[in-house]
């Protein structure tokens, strides 16, 4: 496995976010560590974006920053649209407090406040991915343009002699 960063990867001006093959894991970490549970049971799966990530990075690897920060963009959106749902699940499950002990409260509040924090720092981590190679990218796009402006305003010197 090869952990080089490809050509352009350092941090983009400005101060963003350094994209680099350490970032990538750690999302995909992150995602495979939420579970979203209610009751001890995993009602929603992550696997399928972890996957995702994990094929961001190879784009990344290979040099295809369009390709990767593509399939990051599809991952926050499906990782969003996961939350939302074990958000849903979650509110309807607060709704019938009524029908619990006070003990059985204690414990789905804590099991869904630890869902919510492990939930915000995957969204976090793959935000901070997805405007790190979306910086990268303008990066990549600006430099050509300027070494070709650059081209066209050096002044030509005759050849030695």
């Amino acid at each position: 496995m090869d952990n080089s960063i490809p050509r352009g990867a350092e941090s983009a001006r400005g101060g963003g976010p350094e994209v680099d093959i350490g970032l990538f894991s750690l999302a995909q970490q992150l995602i495979q560590r939420v579970r979203f549970t209610q009751d001890e049971r995993v009602v929603v799966e992550t696997g399928d974006i972890a996957s995702d990530v994990h094929t961001a990075r190879k784009e990344f690897e290979m040099g295809h920053i369009h390709q990767s920060l593509q399939a990051v963009a599809r991952c926050c959106a499906g990782f969003d649209q996961m939350v939302a749902q074990w958000e849903s699940r979650a509110r309807r499950k607060e709704a019938q407090k009524q029908k619990l002990s006070m003990q059985q409260i204690r414990k789905m509040h804590a099991e869904h406040s630890g869902v919510r924090t492990r939930a915000e720092l995957a969204r976090t981590h793959l935000r901070r991915l997805r405007v790190g190679l979306d910086q990268l990218e303008k990066l990549s796009h600006s430099r050509p343009a300027a070494a070709t402006a650059e081209g066209l305003t050096a002044p030509q010197q005759p050849p030695d002699r």
